[in-house]
């Protein structure tokens, strides 16, 4: 009994191996192996020995999934490095015992691999993604979810190292990320020039040197999500929302320093025509402003948009969405506290295709307003479990594929049918044309051939004599003319010979005041410079003289101050001798008065008074001497400061009369500066006033001409609006009259509709039932063809009794034949039903279409119709009125060149100009001594005939 249990396990465990390493079909090895299925199949874990024995066995593997295998470890990775070197896609995730040493062997033996997953290898850090970057691999996709190690050092190494393979970098958990600032989002921008999508949802810092980098880095970028985004201003979003990128997908998280005004630059962002999906959360300053520019700029390619925790969008950027963005499939307004139930009804009348609706903490939000619309305006959603909104439908894409394809069909029918109207109207509209010339165009245009040809002969007649009378009017006037004006120029030329003579003087007395004027200026001018020379001459020699005397009188004081040096030392000296021989005296004395003391008293007195009186004279004389020394240095300082006093007097005396006259030079050119600065503000003021005035004259100009514009356009805008609505009235009226008669084509047609509903429904459901039958009777087919050809004696199946169950393979194979040919024949009867069902279907749908073709003809004949007649009378008003117009005008020319030939004053109006009182001309009559302004009509039509 053990043994046949152990039978039975070994043969379920090679069932498993085959149905995971196997192809049915011929048996070989498959290239893809996914141990993480294996592992559930056998129910066994999956270990480094199961890795290795599987490297072993199949080198030729090509893809590997390890997801959630947490025995595997280095050892493992070191067995697929040292075997399965082809390998190009290797998922390891969940692997939380993978270390560095079994990254370092992935990079050293699989060159070949381009797809790396390690998501979840929570021992994965900065030297293992150094590691990685210096592999001798070409890693295009590299996902490291919740890699909580990894900082911006190992990010930064991987752009270096990996960056010109590098399409897809999944950074999502690793929240150490941008701790330090962006710099590993600027070294993938910098480096990563081949990368096509990044995720970075939960990067803690990011700056705009980081939005920058990636956008004017990464060319090729389709897919962003960013996250951190705090410090990102106005300078880093318009740098994202201006770069070439053919990006798909954006989604940016937590950008509160961004507001409505940086989102206006969409409409010239190249990002209009690629960008499908736009997610951006926690953007605290985005308003409906911010919504609408949004809207307008992508509306039109727009699938998702989320914009979740915005507190300040309320129900108008609801109603705007709706309006703008008609492909949304998905929308998210969580936290947005201002919605209520009427954002729910915009995007219900408006978003036909939305599938997905997301409105938690909404507060005004109530269940009523959406299960009124899930399932009647918005067909693809139902009530959403896990959030208040809306969730798609069960195989949603497929129902909105269909929608779109009847559409289609229905556009392209209505196409063709009206192209088949059209060339049926035309061929009918031809015929009545040509009939219509036949009978009435061509008569008519004889009979107005003729009667042009018979005003053109007397119009011929009548020009000739008026042609003989108008001859000899004008060579009356033209004499009487040439004679007038023959005289005028006579007395022109003399006045102009005059004239010229005084401007000729004018001009010499000018030009010599001028010339007399430029040379007292040059001589001006050459006095300034000499005086400014001589000053300057006189200048230096006062520097050079003060140089000398300071010069000179250091000179003097070295001198003194070694004369006063030596004689100092020759005092000291001499004092040093008078001490040493008064010492010499005194002890020659002493000695003696000593050995004579006993010897002779009473000399000791008179000696005693001797050498009192000696020293008294010495003392005299050395005092003397000394006084006389101090009273000539005394003296020779008091000479000497003498003559320093006169040197200063001399000098401040100088220089106060060289400095006056300098101050009078300075004050001279500086009254000159002061009047020139003077009359070049005058020169600029004047100018800036002229041209101020143009300027001001140009744009009034401009400005009435735009306004004159926009109010014509208003005006032509307004009478156009009033001609459609009265004709949109008038088709209304005729539509309203011929209601009665097409009511009961209507009500036809509208009962064949609700049939065809029906009947469709009822198709598709049958369809589904033929596929389903079509499916089994296939499965059923191929494991009866692999019951015949089997060798075993025991096959499971299911399609006996409904469950998995093992029979006899020949008991199996009649049932299966049984089987088989009871299916057969009731999809066979299923499908003929289901043919007959089409048959009446199509039946409807050609009723519908005659009801259609019956009913549309009426009312685009009565629209044609009423526009042709409104438009023949408004034709004639319009030529009724030009002809009254051009009559009433050439009546008031007539009258005003009458009123001019008969005016008695004709010949004396002259045009003058004034320049004090204005820049226009005015006219002036020598006769009757009247002014004005505007142009007479005797001057416009006989012009200056006057000569005074």
């Amino acid at each position: 009994m053990a043994e046949k249990q152990m039978s039975l396990e070994s043969l379920k465990d090679m069932q498993v191996m085959i149905q995971n390493f196997c192809r049915l079909e011929d048996g070989s090895l498959l290239p893809d192996v996914d141990l993480r299925q294996y592992g559930f199949d056998s129910g066994q874990l999956v270990s480094n020995v199961t890795v290795q024995e599987l490297c072993v066995v199949h080198k030729g593997l090509r893809s590997l999934d390890l997801t959630f295998c947490k025995l595997v470890s280095d050892v493992g990775i070191r067995a697929i490095a040292k075997h399965a070197n082809r390998m190009e896609k290797l998922v390891l995730y969940g692997c939380d015992k993978l270390t560095n040493v079994g990254i370092r062997d992935m990079s050293l033996s699989l060159s070949k691999l381009v797809y790396l997953n390690l998501n979840s290898c929570y021992n994965v850090d900065d030297i293992s993604l150094t590691i990685i970057a210096g592999g001798g691999w070409k890693l295009q996709y590299l996902y490291l979810r919740d890699c909580v190690q990894i900082s911006d050092n190992g990010v930064s190494r991987l752009a270096q190292g990996l960056g010109k393979y590098l399409k897809v970098l999944d950074l999502k958990g690793c929240n150490n990320v941008g701790e330090f600032g962006d710099r590993a989002l600027r070294a993938v921008g910098a480096g990563c020039i081949e990368l096509e999508e990044l995720i970075m949802t939960e990067a803690r810092r990011v700056e705009d040197s980081g939005f920058i980098a990636l956008a004017q880095g990464c060319m090729n970028l389709h897919t962003l999500a960013i996250a951190g985004c705090d410090d990102v201003t106005r300078k880093g979003m318009h740098a994202m929302l201006k770069t070439t990128c053919p990006l798909k997908r954006l989604k940016i998280d937590g950008c509160r320093k961004v507001g409505d005004a940086e989102f206006e630059y969409l409409h010239e962002s190249p990002l209009q025509s690629t960008l499908t999906s736009l997610e951006l959360n926690h953007f605290s300053k985005l308003t409906d402003r911010g919504v609408g520019a949004i809207c307008k700029a992508l509306g039109h390619r727009l699938l998702n948009l989320d914009i979740a925790h915005c507190p300040l969008v309320t129900d108008l950027s609801a109603t705007i969405i709706g309006n703008l963005c008609t492909k949304l499939r998905s929308i998210d307004f969580s936290y947005c506290g201002h919605m209520t139930d009427k954002s729910i009804h915009s995007l219900a009348r408006t978003l036909s295709c939305l599938t997905s609706l997301k409105l938690d903490g909404n507060p005004a939000i109530s269940s009523r307003a959406l299960i009124a619309h899930a399932g009647v305006e918005l067909e693809f959603v139902d009530m959403a479990v896990q959030w208040l909104g809306y969730q798609p439908k069960q195989a949603v894409e497929k129902l909105i594929t269909q929608k779109e394809q009847h559409v289609h069909q229905t556009k392209q029918a209505l196409l063709i049918q009206s192209a088949l109207r059209r060339k049926f109207a035309n061929r009918i509209y031809w015929e009545r044309y040509r009939s219509r010339l036949l009978t009435v165009v061509l008569p008519l245009f004889q009979a107005r051939v003729r009667g042009v040809i018979q005003r053109k002969r007397h119009r011929l007649v009548m020009e000739r004599i008026m042609r003989n009378k108008m001859a000899t009017k004008i060579q009356a006037k033209y004499r009487k003319y040439f004679a007038l004006h023959e005289r005028i120029r006579v007395m022109k030329q003399k006045r102009y010979i005059a004239f010229r003579n005084l401007q000729a003087l004018t001009i010499q007395r000018l030009y010599r005041s001028f010339v007399h004027r430029q040379r007292t200026e040059a001589k001006r001018v050459l006095r300034a410079n000499e005086l400014l020379a001589k000053t300057k001459e006189q200048a230096l020699k006062e520097t050079r003289a003060i140089v000398i005397q300071r010069i000179y009188r250091g000179h003097v004081g070295r001198r003194r101050t070694a004369e006063l040096d030596e004689a100092r030392r020759k005092l000291r000296a001499l004092n040093a001798l008078k001490d040493k021989c008064a010492r010499f005296i005194q002890r020659v004395i002493w000695g003696k008065s000593g050995r004579i003391k006993a010897r002779r008293r009473r000399w000791e007195i008179a000696h005693a008074q001797l050498m009192w009186n000696s020293a008294r004279h010495l003392q005299r004389v050395y005092r003397g001497h000394l006084g006389r020394l101090r009273f000539e240095r005394f003296r020779q300082a008091h000479i000497l400061r003498m003559r320093m006093e006169a040197a200063t007097n001399i000098q401040r005396a100088y220089r106060g009369y060289r400095g006056k006259l300098l101050a009078a030079v300075a004050r001279a050119l500086r009254i000159l500066r002061a009047k020139q600065q003077f009359y070049a503000v005058e020169i600029q003021r004047t100018m800036r006033g002229c041209v101020g005035r143009h300027h001001f004259k140009v744009h009034k100009e401009l400005e009435t001409r735009r306004r004159r514009k926009i109010k014509a356009a208003g005006l032509i805008q307004r009478i156009f609006r009033g001609h459609k609505g009265r004709e949109a009235r008038v088709i209304e009226m005729e539509l309203q009259q011929l209601d009665s008669k097409a009511r009961p084509l209507i009500l036809q047609l509208k009962h064949h509709e609700e049939d065809a509903v029906k009947l469709a429904k009822l198709i598709r459901q049958m369809e589904d039932v033929e596929a389903r039958m079509t499916d089994q009777l296939f499965h059923i087919e191929r494991e009866y063809e692999q019951c015949k050809y089997t060798t075993s004696k025991y096959t499971d199946s299911k399609w006996v009794t409904g469950v998995p169950q093992r029979f006899l393979t020949a008991f199996l194979i009649v049932r299966l034949k049984d089987l088989f040919d009871h299916e057969t024949e009731i999809h066979r009867l299923k499908f003929i039903e289901l043919q007959k069902r089409r048959a009446e279907m199509r039946d409807l749908e050609f009723a519908i279409a005659f009801a259609r073709r019956e009913l549309i003809p009426l009312t685009t004949g009565l629209v044609a119709d009423v526009k042709r007649r409104r438009m023949e009378a408004l034709r004639k008003l319009v030529h009724s009125r030009r002809d009254g117009a051009t009559k009433i005008q050439a009546m008031l020319r007539r009258a005003m060149v009458r009123y001019a030939l008969y005016d008695p004053n004709k010949d004396f109006w002259v045009r003058r100009l004034d320049p004090q009182l204005s820049d226009d001309p005015y006219y002036y009559n020598y006769q009757s001594q009247e002014t004005v302004w505007k142009i007479p009509l005797a001057y416009r039509f006989f012009g200056d005939r006057y000569v005074p």
